[in-house]
């Protein structure tokens, strides 16, 4: 319906043609309408214009499917003919030409961001070396820390057994007398070397 096709005084756009048609009016509105048409052409056209498409319509809606029947075996036509008409990736050199329309796509996806993927990609793989780092040196110090943790205890047991047993002190006193009769022998034949 178009506002500016009046005939006579009153408002087109007042009008639902539509909603005339659907049967949505109160019956006020309907005659209210109707009288409308009596005046004005251009309303009345619209009107019939509808009507004959919704006609139109329906009458396609309700013979088209009842006069084409799917046939029994519709669905294995079908698979027959998508199974026929795409040949599968089984040679080389679709695979290849498969991976290099998928590097293009990559390629294309990636340049058409721009750079925002750059940086995004930049960014995340700043995030993951620096995870990466972290954990090295959290494994690195833990080493050195365990490795501590052991001198430490070592010095512990070595100081008590060396310097507070009673064998460490009759090792000691046995090494120092072995030491003392090695060292004056030493000297006894030095001396008897010199004279001679």
């Amino acid at each position: 319906m178009r506002p500016d096709a009046r005939k006579s005084g009153a408002d087109c756009a007042n009008f639902d043609i539509a909603a005339y048609l659907d049967g949505e009016l109160s019956p006020s509105e309907e005659i209210r309408i109707e009288r409308h048409f009596s005046v004005c052409t251009n309303c009345l056209s619209e009107f019939d214009l509808q009507k004959r498409m919704l006609s139109a319509l329906d009458s396609a809606l309700t013979d088209g499917p009842a006069s084409r029947e799917v046939p029994a075996n519709f669905a294995k036509i079908v698979t027959v003919n998508a199974e026929s008409s795409v040949s599968g990736i089984r040679n080389p050199s679709e695979r290849f030409r498969a991976v290099f329309v998928c590097a293009f796509l990559l390629l294309l996806v990636t340049v058409s961001l721009g750079t925002e993927a750059g940086s995004v990609a930049y960014d995340a793989s700043q995030k993951a070396a620096m995870q990466a780092f972290s954990v090295a040196g959290f494994l690195v110090h833990l080493v050195f820390e365990i490795g501590t943790g052991i001198g430490v205890v070592l010095r512990y047991i070595g100081h008590g057994v060396v310097y507070n047993s009673l064998v460490s002190a009759a090792a000691s006193l046995l090494f120092f007398t072995l030491s003392s009769v090695a060292l004056s022998r030493m000297i006894v034949r030095y001396n008897r070397g010199s004279k001679a």
